[in-house]
């Protein structure tokens, strides 16, 4: 089952094209990077250095797929209406509503610090995803979707530091029916109140205002190939922030 966008582009960056690797290379930020890293330690190596750098960013991935949907399904007439009810009259029993295909969007924007003894390098990246979504029926219960109960996905993606783009990929239909681990989309997204209702919208579809994400920060430290790296990488910190979502449906 696919539970995070890592699994969802099934990436590798231990293997990215010559072609990834130049473009990578070019940008200005990567070259800063060589530079303060071939003075603050010379002899260093940085063919091992790059291959620590693209696993970290490999990890910026790990962004959970179904906190996606779920936020994005609450704006949905049908849903919201069921949950209102629910919450409303504190009731046991559960609802099943199905949705008609539609298309969910999400952008993200990830960072990697790296810090050389006292300088930071920020390396912002953006990942968006583009999912369309067939035969989905929801279980509803106590006010939250508690099971997606059928529904496949299909659909596109990519990940891009500055002007390279990093991994590209279409997703065939896969499954996404299962339980709601409700520990990772309570956590991740907060989602904005309903605002607009556009009524010419034959599903009565409420466009949302960007979900303000709970910035979810977490120190590693690089593994580092050779003693050199140990003297030069401080710490290599992954920090979920900025993360935007945006959903539309059709």
């Amino acid at each position: 089952m696919i539970k995070n966008l890592q699994d969802l582009y099934k990436a590798d960056f231990k293997h990215l094209p010559e072609v990834v690797i130049r473009d990578l290379e070019a940008t200005e930020e990567i070259q800063q990077l060589r530079r303060d890293i071939k003075e603050k330690v010379p002899g260093s190596n940085w063919t091992h250095i790059r291959a620590e750098v693209l696993l970290e960013m490999q990890q910026l991935l790990d962004i959970k797929l179904q906190p996606i949907l779920v936020e994005s399904w609450k704006t949905h007439q049908d849903v919201d209406r069921e949950i209102y009810i629910q919450n409303k009259t504190v009731s046991d029993e559960k609802a099943i509503v199905s949705l008609s295909d539609h298309e969910i969007r999400s952008t993200h924007s990830p960072r990697l610090n790296i810090k050389i003894g006292d300088t930071k390098h920020p390396m912002r990246t953006f990942i968006a995803i583009t999912l369309n979504l067939r035969d989905v029926s929801l279980v509803i219960q106590h006010g939250e979707i508690k099971e997606i109960l059928t529904g496949t996905v299909k659909g596109k993606g990519f990940m891009q530091y500055q002007n390279a783009t990093l991994i590209e990929k279409e997703f065939l239909g896969f499954d996404i029916a299962g339980k709601i681990d409700a520990s990772t989309t309570t956590d991740n997204v907060v989602a904005e109140p309903l605002t607009t209702i556009q009524a010419d919208t034959p599903q009565g579809i409420t466009p949302v205002p960007t979900p303000q994400v709970t910035p979810r920060q977490e120190s590693t430290s690089a593994t580092s190939p050779t003693s050199n790296m140990v003297q030069f990488i401080i710490g290599v910190s992954i920090a979920l922030i900025a993360v935007f979502l945006f959903w539309q449906f059709k």
